[in-house]
């Protein structure tokens, strides 16, 4: 045979087809599952997060109201800020906290707040033991309603 006419023989170089988009290949699969999950997971903790700083925010205002809208009832003042505390702690899932009275209740608000000022002790101890006395001595309103709403925010940061 001749040189040439093995050369005609030949035939040009053809290209493969260009890869199909879809469906993509098993990586990418893997990788929009494990990508889903994160989002998953990411979204129910924001919204979870979202929620409680929510509930906070609102207990933080009904906090205030009580002492704005007691503020010539003392005993009310503390029977009522007793009971936001509880129901603030079981929220939170600290649902022994609810059963707690009088010196029980004042040693887990003392070792659950951290430092505390000499008049914040006297404040405390009035909230936990005077609603049951006959006459409510005088107290500062003030510095226990600042007790209360930096406890809820500390409260909050620990079993948050």
């Amino acid at each position: 045979m001749a040189t040439d006419s093995i050369l005609g023989m030949l035939k040009d170089i053809q290209p493969p087809e260009a890869a199909a988009w879809w469906p993509p290949a098993i990586g990418w699969w893997i990788l929009l599952v494990l990508l889903l999950g994160l989002i998953f997971v990411l979204g129910r903790k924001v919204l979870r997060s979202w929620s409680r700083y929510r509930f906070r925010v609102k207990t933080e205002a009904l906090a205030t109201s009580i002492f704005s809208e007691n503020a010539d009832k003392p005993r009310q003042i503390l029977v009522e800020l007793n009971q936001l505390l509880k129901r603030w702690l079981k929220y939170l899932g600290q649902t022994g906290a609810q059963k707690l009275t009088g010196q029980e209740w004042l040693k887990f608000l003392i070792e659950s707040s951290g430092t505390l000022t000499s008049a914040e002790k006297n404040g405390l101890e009035l909230l936990a033991n005077a609603h049951y006395q006959a006459d409510i001595p005088d107290y500062d309103s003030r510095l226990l309603q600042d007790w209360a709403l930096a406890w809820i925010r500390l409260q909050e940061r620990r079993h948050g």
